[in-house]
């Protein structure tokens, strides 16, 4: 009889983990992921060239660091682009533009030049240095999130070794580290 309530006892605890951790797991999967479609538009015709490989990279390198965020590349223009996040189920939308601007101090540098330097890369830095990241984040829901502003290209962003492939290479890291840093202001859900 004791071993009999023994067992009883031993199985109710075993049922109640069970359901315990089933209410649990329900619990994570009912965490949804936020989806956030990415429009990228240039004024720059060098830049756009490479615009949509810019685009999938950002795709397939958010997820991996955001685990409750997917980006979804879109293929339409800046007119568009609400309509065309709403088809893919979008949650938000980020728009950004990768924009050649002139001006006053604008890219300058105080950096004489320098006999390791080579007059490609030099000229490179100096395009570079007039590149402007414009970028808005906004909800299309119900939240009301709304994040806009601007960034430009840093001395970071730069490859440690300059070739061919420099200038794109620094404007994908620009606009890769400028479109973590703003779905990272996402607010989890």
């Amino acid at each position: 009889m004791r071993n009999l309530r023994l067992c009883l006892i031993l199985v109710g605890l075993v049922l109640a983990a069970s359901i315990g951790l089933e209410a649990q797991g329900s619990n994570t999967q009912q965490r949804k992921e936020s989806v956030v479609g990415i429009v990228l538009d240039s004024n720059y015709a060098r830049i756009a060239n490479f615009l949509p490989r810019l685009r999938s990279s950002l795709a397939k390198s958010i997820p991996h660091r955001l685990k409750e965020i997917r980006v979804v590349a879109l293929d339409s223009s800046v007119e568009d682009a609400d309509d065309a996040a709403k088809a893919k189920s979008c949650d938000y939308l980020l728009l950004m533009n990768v924009l050649e601007i002139s001006g006053g101090a604008v890219g300058s540098s105080t950096r004489l030049p320098s006999p390791h330097i080579s007059p490609e890369e030099e000229r490179e830095r100096r395009e570079l240095g007039w590149v402007r990241i414009d970028y808005r984040l906004k909800s299309l829901g119900e939240s009301g999130f709304n994040e806009s502003d601007s960034d430009y290209v840093r001395f970071l962003d730069y490859p440690t070794s300059w070739d061919a492939s420099g200038f794109e290479t620094t404007v994908f890291r620009s606009v890769t580290r400028v479109a973590l840093a703003t779905v990272d202001k996402l607010p989890r859900p």
